[in-house]
């Protein structure tokens, strides 16, 4: 291999996470105030619900 644990490991697993800083010090992104709700309308529910019929007819279209 490359001879060197640490460098084996990044290599299969790639590298490491950046540590977190504690969640009262990281203000959220400014895109986060604009929305209003992060509860879904029926209108959305019924877009998302049309959607995934779409997407698994396709699925049972499939040879898998």
């Amino acid at each position: 291999m490359c001879g060197d644990v640490e460098e084996g490991i990044e290599l299969a697993v790639g590298a490491p996470h950046p540590q977190r800083q504690q969640a009262s010090s990281i203000a959220p992104p400014d895109w986060v105030t604009e929305f209003e709700s992060d509860e879904i309308t029926p209108g959305e529910r019924a877009d998302f619900d049309r959607r995934k019929r779409e997407c698994d007819a396709r699925l049972d279209d499939t040879s898998i």
